[in-house]
């Protein structure tokens, strides 16, 4: 029997990070100890501020190597109004020396978002990794969005409105709202 398939491989994390915008433009914090679990044996995350948010991907994947993106221009009606712009998160992953490791999902509408006829599905789990959470991101149309050079602290108009889900392992459903 392979215990990878069982409950993440044993990959949780034990406690939220309380994962920030970093001081520095372009990094994350934590504001609390991570004690967490990998492959079953325990680590410890330290409170540590401006870690870089770098995304590699390879070529294949058929989006930017960076894991960037810009919103899109088509418009959608919402209960709150009309909505354009794109919103994707960005999973974040720790290993056991406790460096951070962000990994895309997929792109969605934030108003096909809102009316429940597209779920923000949350980027799949990595081996060796643990899920400490995820980074929300939402651009207005024609604004792009490039890890660990925005500014996490703007808004969808400028630079992306930013967003953190501090998890224990990746949610077995994805965003609906």
């Amino acid at each position: 029997m392979d215990n990878l398939q069982l409950s993440q491989g044993g990959n949780f994390a034990l406690a939220s990070g309380a994962l920030a915008a970093g001081t520095a433009a372009g990094t994350v914090k934590t504001t609390a100890v991570i004690p967490y679990v990998i492959d079953g044996q325990f680590y410890s995350k330290a409170i540590t501020d401006n870690m870089a948010v770098s995304v590699t991907l390879p070529a294949t994947w058929g989006v930017a190597t960076n894991g960037a993106f810009t919103g899109e221009n088509r418009t959608v009606q919402t209960a709150a109004g009309a909505v354009t712009g794109s919103v994707r998160l960005y999973g974040i992953y720790m290993d056991t020396a406790g460096a951070l490791s962000f990994f895309p999902g997929p792109i969605a509408h934030p108003g096909d978002l809102a009316n429940g006829t597209v779920p923000l599905q949350f980027p799949a789990n990595r081996r060796g990794r643990v899920f400490i959470g995820a980074m929300r991101v939402q651009v207005n149309a024609g604004v792009t969005f490039v890890p660990g050079t925005n500014a996490l602290g703007g808004t969808a108009a400028t630079t992306g409105l930013v967003t953190f889900i501090n998890c224990a392992t990746i949610p077995g459903e994805p965003l609906r709202s």
